[in-house]
C-alpha cells in the first residue's frame, strides 16, 4: 500500500512538473511575483530611520537662550530645525503641505520669565498624519527642553549655595528612562516591513493554490479526483511545487532580503522558518479551499482578494484587534497571518518562543486540509453545482434586463 502511494504520488508530480512547464504561470504567482513585490517595498522602505526630519522654530522671543535650545534640538539625530521665524501662518502652512513636522513655538518674554521664576511656555505642534515621525519628534523635543530645564533649576540651586550633585539631585528627584527594545529609533524597516513582507507571501502562496482544481473542473466538473483511491497522492502531487516553491521563496526572504535590509532575525532562525513553514500550508489550504468550493477561477480570485486585502490591517499588526468590533476580530482569527504575526514578531524581535503561534497555525491548517478532503466527494460536487446555478441565474437575469 505505501509503495503504490509513492508510485502514484511520483506519477502525478510528474505530470504536474510537465503541465507547469507548460503553463509556468502558478510558479511565476508562487515565486517571481513576490520576490518582485518584496524588491520593490525593500526600495521603497530601504531608509527607515526617522532621521532629520523638517521642524519650524517659531522665536517670539529671539534670545541667547533660545537660540542655544534651538542648536541643541537641531544636534539631535532625529531633529532637522529647517526653519526658524516668528511667523506662526508660515509654519502653520509648511505643516500642513508636509514640509514640516513639528513646530516649537517660544513664547514673547520667555527668558524674562524663567529669569523670574515665573516659568516660560513651550507649545509643540505636532503633524500628527505621520504617527511614527510625530512619536519621536515629540520625544527628542520634549528630551531637549526636560534637558535644559533641569541645567536652567541646577543652576539655580548652586547659586544659592548648593553643590552640583546635591542641586542635580533636588532638580531630578525622580529619574525616569524610556526604553523600547523591539524598535528603539522607531525604524520603519525594523517594524512595519517585515509585517508587510510576509502578508505578501500569505497572498502568493493562496493566489497560486486557486489554479489547482482549474483543469479538471473545467473538464469534468463533477468530479475533481481521478479515482477514489488516488486522492491523496493525487492531491498532495498537485501542490508539491506550490509549496516548495513558496517555501524556497521564504527562504530567499529571510537569508537574502532581511540581511540586505538590516532587519535582524537574532538567534531564531530554524523557528521561524517552522513557524513559516504552517503558515505557507495554512495558506495554501485557503487558497485550494476557495478554489475547490467555488464554481470558477474568477469568483474564487475575488474572494481571496477580499480576505486578502484587508488581512494585513485586521491582523492587528498596525491597530490592536481588541478595538475593533467583535465580527471583524472574529473574521481576523480565521485567516492564516494573523496568528502567524502574533508569534513571529515576539520571536522576531525578543527571541520568545512562539508555541501559540504552532499551535493557532497547526489547527487552521488542519480544520482547512480536513474541509478540503470532504469537499473533493459528493458534498463538494453538490456545493459547486448550487453555486453554479446561482450565478447562472444571475447571469440570465442580467441578460434579460
Amino acid at each position: 500500500m505505501r509503495r503504490n502511494f509513492w508510485f502514484l504520488y511520483n506519477y502525478f508530480l510528474i505530470n504536474e512538473i510537465r503541465k507547469l512547464k507548460r503553463r509556468p504561470h502558478v510558479a511565476i504567482i508562487a515565486l517571481v511575483m513576490p520576490l518582485l513585490a518584496w524588491s520593490v517595498l525593500s526600495l521603497a522602505f530601504i531608509d527607515g530611520d526617522v532621521q532629520k526630519v523638517p521642524v519650524v522654530v517659531v522665536d517670539y522671543d529671539g534670545s541667547e537662550l533660545t537660540r542655544a535650545i534651538t542648536n541643541k534640538l537641531d544636534a539631535v539625530e532625529s531633529v532637522n530645525v529647517s526653519l526658524v521665524t516668528n511667523n506662526k501662518k508660515l509654519a502653520d502652512s509648511l505643516i500642513k503641505s508636509n514640509q514640516s513636522f513639528a513646530t516649537i513655538i517660544f513664547e514673547p518674554d520667555f527668558t524674562k520669565k524663567i529669569k523670574q521664576g515665573k516659568g516660560g511656555n513651550t507649545d509643540i505642534v505636532v503633524n500628527a498624519f505621520n504617527m511614527i515621525y510625530s512619536k519621536v519628534l515629540y520625544k527628542a523635543i520634549a528630551q531637549v527642553l526636560l534637558d535644559e530645564s533641569k541645567s536652567i533649576q541646577i543652576r539655580r540651586l548652586v547659586e544659592k549655595g548648593f553643590s552640583k550633585k546635591e542641586a542635580s539631585f533636588r532638580a531630578t528627584p525622580i529619574t525616569t528612562d524610556i526604553f523600547a527594545p523591539g524598535n528603539p529609533y522607531f525604524n520603519y524597516t525594523i517594524y512595519l516591513l517585515p509585517g508587510m513582507l510576509l502578508s505578501i507571501l500569505q497572498m502568493s502562496c493562496s493566489f497560486a493554490s486557486i489554479w489547482v482544481f482549474r483543469e479538471e473542473k473545467e473538464t469534468a466538473p463533477g468530479r475533481i479526483t481521478p479515482r477514489k483511491g488516488y486522492k491523496t497522492a493525487w492531491l498532495l502531487a498537485r501542490l508539491t511545487p506550490i509549496y516548495l516553491l513558496s517555501l524556497m521563496a521564504a527562504v530567499i526572504l529571510f537569508s537574502v532580503y532581511f540581511p540586505l535590509l538590516g532587519i535582524p532575525i537574532n538567534d531564531g532562525y530554524c523557528k521561524i522558518i517552522l513557524l513559516t513553514n504552517l503558515y505557507i500550508i495554512a495558506s495554501i489550504g485557503m487558497g485550494t479551499f476557495l478554489s475547490l468550493i467555488l464554481s470558477n477561477l474568477v469568483t474564487a480570485a475575488q474572494a481571496l482578494l477580499v480576505i486578502n486585502a484587508p488581512s494585513f490591517v485586521f491582523s492587528g499588526y498596525t491597530f490592536p484587534r481588541w478595538a475593533m468590533p467583535e465580527a471583524i476580530s472574529k473574521f481576523a482569527e480565521l485567516i492564516p497571518l494573523t496568528h502567524y504575526l502574533e508569534a513571529f514578531f515576539p520571536l522576531f524581535l525578543f527571541g520568545s518562543n512562539p508555541e501559540r503561534g504552532y499551535v493557532q497555525l497547526t489547527i487552521i491548517g488542519l480544520v482547512i486540509w480536513v474541509l478540503i478532503i470532504i469537499l473533493m466527494g459528493p458534498i463538494g460536487i453538490k456545493i459547486r453545482d448550487w453555486f453554479r446555478e446561482v450565478f447562472q441565474r444571475r447571469e440570465i437575469n442580467s441578460v434579460t434586463k
